[in-house]
């Protein structure tokens, strides 16, 4: 997952769930693509970029911060480890969406799985990727 040499000066940061659901939509409204790829290559970009986690609080509906009831602390891995799950899932259907969906993906999300269970989901994923040569 560390494909960006910049990662390095936040690979120890820990955020919020609500942060980084912060995140997730802040690199959804600012990434011009809305495909799998590029939503991922923009959220690195914005975790790089802003790395007050306040601020990028202060860019989203402020509503969707009130409905998220999980209190974990994530780290840098286990926040992008649900961001692939989140955009995969959101962009394999092919349909447009919406910040709202973003917030309802990952509080379903969140539900199916545990932060070091998610993060462990995508090592096996990219492992699979790896063996297929892909």
């Amino acid at each position: 997952m560390r494909k960006f040499e910049n990662l390095k000066n936040i690979e120890n940061k820990k955020y919020s769930v609500k942060q980084a659901l912060a995140y997730y939509i802040v690199s959804f409204n600012k990434s011009k693509e809305k495909d799998f790829e590029s939503l991922m290559k923009k959220l690195i970009e914005i975790l790089i970029d802003i790395q007050d986690e306040n601020k990028v609080l202060e860019q989203i509906n402020r509503d969707f911060i009130l409905e998220i009831e999980n209190y974990w602390t994530l780290t840098l891995d286990q926040v992008i480890s649900y961001a692939y799950i989140m955009f995969y899932n959101l962009t394999f259907a092919g349909q447009s969406f919406i910040d709202k969906d973003i917030l309802e993906e990952f509080i379903f999300i969140m539900k199916l799985y545990s932060p070091n269970s998610a993060e462990e989901f995508v090592e096996r994923q990219m492992e699979r990727k790896r063996n297929r040569g892909v």
